[in-house]
């Protein structure tokens, strides 16, 4: 197998180092506070490792220990560790253009330029598209930036598949995923909402088990720790390209999360190009000192979520509904989790009382119950994807862009009251 291409010297090094004195385990009381909290927003599924040992495991709301559970954008968890397998197995080059297989780029001298490792970053500097039949839908993409330059939460992840695709020839992507990763964790993976091309939604089309998506965090935190023991899937060194961040998004690896340093500048151009996603997902991570710098998650829409921290020998996984009953945080969840924050205090999000109308809406809805306080929207399409973001004291005016029909509001006031409402968006 292909031997995995060298990192720098200091994230080896600091990835390496674990400390002697043994971390202990959330206390009985830690776990109940995150447990009540995820409960409270619907929560399906709590359940958390410590040392490979199931020390809690509950469901609630519905959720079940064989309930195929919706992963929404944390299936892209699974994308991005079969692209380090696949160039581990010397399918493909990380840092070769894609243009070598996705030949309808040839002649396009800004796509040529697009690498595997662009595309497992998000920063291939292409726009986002909605709505896609097929995989190849997505090659028509505009760029909108130069490659490895800027982060966009866009039609990477399928553009990827499409181009591994043809890299493996007769051998389909889920087959490769199966044999490679989900059959030797014992994984059973159902890809729901597949493209009319038959080809899988990488982006979030996954749905597992609610008591056997924590294998897979086992294996990453066990081979981070030098003691993964099962079967040949990926060594350390590959493993460590897919949690180390782009220059373009230092705090996104190969579609994870992690709490690792970024500037205002980037920050910024993030929010500005993705709708607030840096501000709404991983800054409240990385101004929480109660969080470990280690820390890394895969995150899919309404708290989806696998952790994993190796610095204190945990994996906790955290399912909740397909119909929300407010705002999942996860700092708010650690907090309570991993011990009392010295940063901040706990905010509570709570649903209070909001109407919004008219709906179905053809462009604007008004906001019953705001008493004219500034709110904080987010808009998100049935895939989980922000579609629109803002503050508003009073009406909501959506693009007439935006396709016709079901979208989650989610509406959030200065002191943390939350209100999740479902509504129609018509055709003008």
């Amino acid at each position: 197998m292909k031997q995995a291409s060298l990192l720098p010297v200091f994230l080896v090094a600091i990835l390496t180092f674990r400390s002697e004195a043994q971390t202990p385990p959330p206390t009985a009381g830690q776990m109940d506070a995150a447990e009540q909290y995820s409960a409270g927003l619907g929560g399906q599924t709590f359940l958390v490792l410590y040392q490979g040992k199931i020390i809690r495991e509950s469901y609630t709301n519905g959720g079940n220990a064989n309930k195929l559970q919706l992963l929404g954008s944390a299936t892209k968890g699974f994308t991005g560790m079969i692209g380090a397998i696949a160039a581990y197995d010397g399918i493909i080059d990380l840092d070769s253009p894609v243009v070598e297989v996705l030949t309808e780029w040839a002649g396009d001298t800004a796509k040529s330029k697009i690498t595997y490792r662009h595309l497992l970053t998000m920063s291939s500097g292409l726009e986002e598209l909605k709505d896609q039949k097929a995989w190849t839908d997505f090659l028509q993409a505009k760029v909108l930036y130069p490659a490895g330059s800027t982060f966009i939460y866009g039609p990477d992840p399928n553009i990827f598949g499409l181009a591994l695709q043809r890299k493996l020839g007769a051998e389909k992507v889920v087959d490769y995923m199966n044999k490679r990763l989900f059959q030797p964790l014992g994984i059973q993976v159902a890809w729901n909402g597949n493209f009319s091309d038959g080809n899988p939604q990488l982006s979030g089309g996954a749905f597992v088990r609610a008591n056997e998506w924590y294998r897979f965090g086992e294996f990453v935190r066990l081979t981070l720790e030098d003691q993964w023991t099962g079967p040949d899937i990926v060594p350390k060194l590959q493993l460590l390209e897919v949690i180390q961040g782009s220059p373009a998004y230092p705090a996104y690896g190969f579609y994870w999360w992690l709490k690792e340093p970024v500037s205002d500048s980037v920050a910024d151009q993030v929010d500005l190009l993705n709708s607030e996603l840096h501000t709404s997902q991983i800054e409240p991570i990385l101004e929480e000192d109660a969080i470990p710098d280690d820390f890394m998650m895969c995150r899919g829409a309404y708290g989806q979520c696998l952790y994993v921290i190796p610095s204190r020998e945990l994996v906790v996984v955290r399912n909740g509904p397909a119909s929300p009953t407010g705002f999942y945080r996860d700092k708010e969840f650690l907090v309570r989790l991993l011990g009392e924050s010295t940063s901040s205090a706990h905010e509570v999000a709570v649903t209070t009382p909001m109407r919004v109308y008219p709906n179905p809406t053809r462009g604007i809805l008004h906001i019953q119950g705001s008493d004219g306080a500034s709110l904080h929207y987010l808009l998100l399409d049935i895939q989980g994807s922000v579609v629109a973001s803002g503050v508003s004291s009073g009406n909501i005016p959506f693009s007439p862009r935006l396709p016709a029909g079901l979208y989650h509001l989610l509406l959030r006031d200065e002191d943390g009251n939350a209100s999740n409402h479902q509504i129609v968006i018509e055709n003008p």
